[in-house]
């Protein structure tokens, strides 16, 4: 039945309280959804990691801004038909000007850990900066305690540890180290903790009003302003490469 009907959830007297099936339905549908996006995101995270390092390193793109600067405005572009056609934003309302600054913020925690993300492809390969990366939760839950003083118990830190610890160790040895690479990983890394820690409270805090479309919507066309000046003055020559024109 309906979720009122007959099956809808009863409490009686010294009776512990029940789901309907209806409820139960309801959270084996939202754990399902949960579950497909983990993995969605998980092997989209890969495939674009190899794209990335296939352009920059093996076919030559030596210009890792430019890449990314294309990356969001793909991601503004596409958003944008989302909002208009099969996702539109839950508030109707224009986006408080306010919320917009801290957007900005946003993006340029974005932008950075992007293109040092690109610029370390160019050095190392994508397994080992995919291992550096492997620390993201530690680094996260750092930075956490120091920009909105959270704490997380012994328990947690010693679960996160050995499982990025272990990772980490893994880079001892690497046979194609490269020091700035490696220091571009770690620099894109941690600012992705900054990104996670600021999209969160973007995301959860009543007033802001963003879902998560909504969001990158404005993330991306946030980022378009700095890497465009930031290709045009030090990656210009990439407007020129006749890998972006096409044969002919």
């Amino acid at each position: 039945g309906l979720c009122g009907g007959p099956h809808a959830h009863t409490l009686t007297p010294g009776a512990a309280p029940t789901c309907s099936p209806c409820q139960r339905h309801g959270m084996s549908g939202d754990l399902r959804t949960t579950a497909a996006s983990v993995v969605s995101w998980f092997l989209l995270n890969i495939a674009i990691g190899n794209l990335n390092g296939w352009i920059l390193k093996h076919h030559g793109f030596s210009y890792p801004v430019v890449l990314t600067a294309v990356h969001m405005l793909c991601c503004w572009l596409l958003s944008a038909v989302c909002l208009v056609t099969i996702l539109p934003p839950a508030d109707p309302r224009p986006t408080p000007v306010g919320t917009v600054a801290k957007v900005r913020t946003l993006a340029l925690a974005f932008c950075a850990s992007v293109a040092l993300g690109n610029i370390a492809l160019r050095y190392i390969y994508v397994s080992f900066a995919q291992m550096v990366s492997a620390a993201s939760p530690f680094f996260t839950m750092l930075l956490m305690g120091a920009m909105v003083g959270k704490r997380y118990s012994l328990a947690q830190y010693s679960a996160i540890v050995p499982m990025c610890g272990g990772v980490m160790m893994c880079t001892v040895g690497e046979i194609n180290f490269h020091m700035l690479g490696f220091t571009a990983v770690v620099a894109s890394t941690l600012l992705r903790g900054v990104k996670s820690i600021l999209q969160g409270r973007l995301l959860t805090a009543p007033e802001e009003r963003l879902d998560a479309m909504l969001l990158l919507y404005h993330m991306s066309r946030e980022s378009l302003l700095p890497l465009g000046l930031y290709s045009s003055l030090v990656e210009y020559q990439a407007y020129y490469d006749p890998q972006l024109s096409g044969p002919g």
